[in-house]
């Protein structure tokens, strides 16, 4: 009798259109309507398919003998989808420029929310959280053997990492606001002092942008822009004795463009180069004092330009390998003018027992986790 009472109502509530008609019916019948165009589920509304269905079973004379509730198969997957539009998948993703299998939420297509990225080893790259495709590091890095790499925590909308080296020493400290690109961090060398402070790519925390870069120690080595680890842009870089100073251009870790350079704080050439060898037009000075403006080739005074004595004008006009050729103005007033310059060139070592400019290479950072030898 009760079916058919339930049979009825339902019948009449067809006539009513609503959420509250369906309520109703579920209140006074302990069942629920699906209005779907497939069979009723036994999973409750928001359960992952894939967990343990609970509360519910089979009532003695309903569809045969009672039935207790099937445990979820085991699975990979880390958790089940909680973002809006997510659902638990297998895609890759990009860490480090490299491609990783990817097993999570994924939402458009794209890794968003939790999952996990693993090496080919099948051991995990990173467990924890993804936006749009990439990592956040709020949750953990590995190394290929299983080692932790780096573990993250977001405060109050800032992300906290701390990064570490295989034997478990400290390679870096980063904080990074959500929503920023770029982090900033403290790396340490192998033998435990401060190496880098600045600007790191928020991935895998190599120097990027603006940052400083430090001698064993503690004295300041470089001071400038940074691209992908390597000096790159402008900046200052300083010898570990403080003898040799360069200001300016960097390209891929070498000096090249335009810049000063300086030996204990005094000037001796401003102007283009390539790798630290003068190239394009220039000023030499000697003892603080100009002693050639003009062209340079391959290191030295080639092609038009003007030489000083002490700051004064003694000639302009031509010069092959820093020698006037007489192919212009003697300002001294004398046709036997005999100059001529030692060029220093900071990229060269000139001979034995001679200090030359080491020309820098880059940031010597390891990668994350490297130990230099």
């Amino acid at each position: 009798m009760k079916n058919v009472l339930a049979i009825l109502l339902l019948g009449s509530l067809l006539a009513i259109s609503g959420t509250l008609a369906y309520n109703l019916y579920e209140k006074i019948t302990a069942q629920p309507v699906y209005v779907g165009s497939g069979p009723p589920s036994s999973i409750p509304p928001g359960q992952n398919a894939n967990e343990p269905v609970t509360g519910i079973a089979s009532k003695d004379g309903e569809n045969g003998a009672a039935t207790a509730s099937m445990p979820a198969t085991a699975s990979s997957v880390p958790a089940k989808a909680d973002k809006p539009g997510a659902a638990v998948k297998e895609t890759t993703v990009k860490m480090s420029d490299k491609t990783y299998k990817y097993i999570g939420e994924v939402v458009n297509g794209v890794a968003h929310g939790q999952g996990a990225a693993y090496y080919p080893n099948e051991q995990k790259r990173y467990e924890g959280e993804f936006v749009n495709g990439k990592i956040t590091l709020v949750g953990k890095t590995f190394f290929e053997d299983g080692k932790l790499r780096s573990e993250g925590k977001k405060v109050n909308g800032v992300i906290q990492d701390i990064g570490y080296n295989e034997d478990g020493s400290v390679y870096s400290e980063m904080t990074r606001p959500e929503n920023n690109k770029l982090g900033d961090a403290k790396i340490y060398s192998p033998e435990g002092y401060l190496q880098y402070a600045g600007q790191v790519t928020s991935d895998s925390v190599i120097p990027e942008g603006t940052g400083t870069e430090y001698h064993s120690n503690g004295k300041t080595r470089y001071t400038g822009t940074f691209k992908n680890g390597q000096y790159n842009g402008t900046g200052t870089f300083i010898s570990d004795d403080e003898r040799d100073k360069y200001v300016g251009q960097f390209t891929t870790g070498a000096m090249s463009g335009k810049g000063k350079f300086y030996e204990y704080g005094t000037i001796y050439y401003d102007g283009e180069h390539q790798d630290g060898i003068y190239q394009g037009k220039g000023k030499f000075y000697m003892n603080g004092a100009i002693a050639y403006d003009g062209d340079f080739v391959n290191g030295n005074a080639n092609g038009t330009g003007k030489m000083y004595d002490n700051g004064k004008l003694v000639y302009e006009g031509e010069v092959v390998d820093n020698i006037p050729t007489g192919n212009g103005t003697n300002h001294l007033g004398s046709t036997n003018l005999k100059i001529s310059i030692t060029i220093r060139n900071p990229g060269v070592q000139q001979s034995p027992g001679v200090s030359s400019f080491n020309v820098p290479q880059g940031v010597r950072i390891p990668t994350k986790g490297d130990i230099l030898k």
